[in-house]
């Protein structure tokens, strides 16, 4: 079963990898069978000088099932395979195996084998799961299983030589890694330690933006991956600041109290900032489109894209994003700005743990509420006598300018003082009526210049 198995995933990752990665994992597989047991056997013994001991025990179970050895090749298997194993090693011809001095065979107990069987059942059906829903996977998906299957690997150094090549050949497709830089740093994933941080500059520089995002995920939610927390951190608000870079969407408009003579909001943002009122707070409204990088799914990019206010003036702040067509992100923010502003204002825009301000500056302009009206021209009546005066103060409405409005007219009233009569006051009385013919609509504006 596990051989139909490895037939059917020879033929999967054939699709999946690039046809120039098969020689790069050919020159990375099984020490054994690739370059012969005695080189096999040499690289042991170096791995054990150079302190690698998860080299050490890799090899030393490929030559466990090697049969053939001449005198000095035994010699050398031995002592690999005490490294590796600790105690005194011997070949023992009639068990065709090496074997320890008190017999043990350096095969797995039956409770080791069968654990390793299972976990690489697991993992098995991991990557069949993978490479078979791969249309159908999200990042996280993907990188959730990426994930799954390196732990499992990384924590049993027994799994078998082909799955670690296999998650290799997984790592470099979905990553789409250049077959270059795979080639560079492929030993340091195929032997599951953590990456070091040319190796991951090396990878966040050269993953392009379609599978950027997996990438991400992947190195966040995998701390075997790159232990050192501030390593990590680096390492995603490094790609952060990089999208947001190239996001495009920046630029924004603006509508607050200012309106035209029909009540419409006009813009009030421009190069030289935002127009603000001096005697009310306002409510404004900032609005744009953002279009992420190129290659990379909308959806995934809106999941980390945001754009806030200082909250310095902010009395109340909502942002919505809604998805439009042509791969963009309409974006709206609202927020009431205080009339005692008088200094520097900015937008936030943040991608993931990546930041960027955009400033503008506050310009004041004396604020009015928008009035409609009719307008009339005023023309003189009959002059009245001194009783309709007198009726028309006592009776009368008083208007804002000391007229008097009384009987459908309008009395003006003037008291003065003749220079020839000493203290000796005068008094005055006109009245005008309301002209039907010279109606006037108007309105006055919102927005006034101090």
């Amino acid at each position: 079963m596990l051989l139909l198995w490895r037939n059917r995933n020879r033929i999967m990752l054939k699709i999946l990898v690039k046809p120039v990665f098969v020689a790069f994992l050919i020159s990375l597989s099984s020490p054994a069978s690739a370059n012969g047991y005695i080189e096999s056997i040499d690289q042991c013994l170096a791995a054990h000088q150079s302190g690698d001991k998860g080299k050490v025990k890799l090899i030393a179970s490929e030559i466990s099932s090697i049969k053939m050895y001449g005198d000095q090749t035994r010699i050398d298997a031995a002592k690999c395979m005490s490294h590796a194993y600790g105690g005194e090693w011997v070949y023992d011809h009639s068990a065709k195996a090496m074997i320890n001095k008190n017999k043990i065979v350096i095969e797995l107990s039956d409770e080791e084998e069968n654990e390793t069987t299972l976990q690489e059942e697991n993992i098995r059906k991991k990557i069949e799961q993978i490479i078979l829903d791969q249309p159908n996977l999200s990042s996280n998906d993907k990188a959730n299983l990426l994930n799954e299957i390196y732990i499992s690997i990384a924590s049993n150094k027994d799994i078998s030589f082909g799955y670690r090549a296999t998650f290799l050949s997984l790592f470099m497709s979905f990553f789409e890694v250049p077959q270059p830089v795979i080639a560079d740093i492929g030993s340091i994933i195929l032997r599951f330690v953590p990456l070091d941080e040319t190796t991951i500059d090396k990878l966040s520089v050269s993953i392009p933006n379609s599978s950027i995002l997996t990438f991400r995920k992947f190195i966040e939610g995998n701390k075997n991956l790159i232990p050192d927390i501030s390593l990590r951190r680096r390492a995603i608000k490094n790609i952060d600041k990089a999208i947001l870079k190239e996001t495009n969407g920046k630029r924004m408009d603006a509508k607050g109290a200012e309106k035209d003579a029909k009540g419409n909001a006009k813009l009030i943002y421009n190069a030289d900032g935002i127009t603000l009122a001096t005697n009310i707070d306002t409510d404004v409204e900032f609005f744009g489109l953002a279009k992420p990088p190129k290659g990379m799914k909308i959806e995934e990019f809106n999941e980390l894209f945001s754009v806030s206010h200082n909250e310095i003036f902010v009395a109340k702040k909502e942002i919505t994003k809604a998805k439009i067509p042509f791969k963009r992100i309409k974006w709206n923010l609202s927020y009431s700005a205080n009339k005692d502003v008088t200094f520097d204002d900015f937008l936030i825009f943040s991608f993931g743990t990546a930041t960027e301000n955009v400033k503008f500056k506050v310009k004041k302009k004396l604020y009015h509420p928008i009035i409609y009206g009719v307008g009339f021209n005023l023309i003189e009546l009959k002059s009245p006598t001194l009783s309709e005066c007198i009726k028309a103060i006592k009776n009368g409405i008083k208007l804002s300018n000391q007229d008097i409005f009384f009987e459908k007219a309008i009395y003006k009233f003037d008291v003065g003082k003749f220079p020839w009569k000493g203290e000796q006051q005068f008094f005055q009385c006109e009245r005008y009526g309301i002209s039907d013919d010279e109606t006037v609509f108007y309105t006055q504006s919102r927005m006034l210049p101090e």
